[in-house]
């Protein structure tokens, strides 16, 4: 937009508490500074977060995120532990928790090259390698050296896009890698479709674009950054922060929060909520 200047309110534009975590992110790794999300509400525009940049000082917090030594196996984040758990309960034929998504291409393209182009990414992401048991009763990740991928391939000039998506979408396995795959489907007028399939306990809603964002850069003969850390380093720092007290006033915070019962939140409702959610 042409109108954009420096007076613009972040949220006004678009922005909320999860491009405000970005942001937050990109000042922290820019200057060095910790500019929090709360910062960003109380300040929303670009002079206003200048002088909030410009008055504080240069972090000197140790508690960053390094890579961790090889290992057997490593500990889960506590979104990983949520997720499992509830998947678990949800049943093996569940796909709730399924994030899938894809692209609708002009012409077929070169399977040979498409699939050494998704085997390099698989290659320098662990995530895409990761599956899931229980060791000594606590689930863990584990991540595999290599594993088998191939792309699905099918030819179908009748159905419409939207069934063959919906087909497509199956349920994983969480103990066994890759926790996704990838169809290419032959349309008619030569055209095709990319459809990737992915469990929520590998990837979020951001995944799939940045995965076909890099297929599409290798395709093409670009280069791709390897990640500086993956997500397992991530969750051994997120565990390290739990047993060493770091989360302690916001663990004491909440308990007071919720000292008394917890309220029950009473909607108007067109139906009986039923025991089990069904989506």
């Amino acid at each position: 937009q042409d109108d954009i200047s420096t007076a613009s309110n972040f949220f006004e534009l678009g922005g909320d508490s999860l491009s405000a975590i970005n942001l937050s992110m990109q000042i922290y790794n820019k200057f060095n500074i910790q500019i929090g999300i709360k910062d960003i509400f109380n300040a929303p525009t670009i002079i206003e977060l200048a002088k909030k940049i410009e008055n504080s000082k240069v972090s000197t917090n140790e508690n960053k995120i390094h890579k961790v030594d090889n290992d057997i196996y490593y500990p889960v984040s506590s979104a990983q532990r949520r997720m499992y758990y509830s998947a678990s309960v949800d049943g093996k034929k569940s796909t709730l928790y399924n994030i899938s998504g894809g692209l609708k291409l002009d012409k077929m393209p070169d399977v040979d090259r498409l699939e050494k182009c998704f085997r390099k990414i698989i290659n320098e992401n662990e995530s895409l390698r990761t599956y899931f048991e229980v060791e000594d009763g606590d689930v863990v990740q584990k991540i595999s050296n290599q594993i088998e991928f191939h792309i699905e391939l099918e030819k179908d000039i009748k159905s419409n896009i939207e069934e063959i998506a919906q087909k497509f979408i199956k349920p994983f396995d969480l103990s066994k890698a890759p926790l996704f795959r990838v169809k290419l489907v032959e349309l008619k007028n030569e055209k095709s479709l990319l459809l990737i399939d992915m469990h929520h306990i590998i990837s979020d809603g951001t995944t799939i674009k940045i995965l076909t964002n890099q297929i599409s850069k290798l395709y093409n003969g670009q280069n791709v950054e390897n990640n500086a850390i993956d997500y397992k380093d991530f969750a051994v720092w997120e565990n390290s922060n739990m047993k060493n007290g770091n989360c302690k006033e916001s663990e004491d915070y909440w308990q007071q929060q919720f000292e008394d019962k917890i309220p029950i939140l009473e909607l108007p409702l067109d139906y009986v909520r039923p025991a089990k959610q069904s989506f």
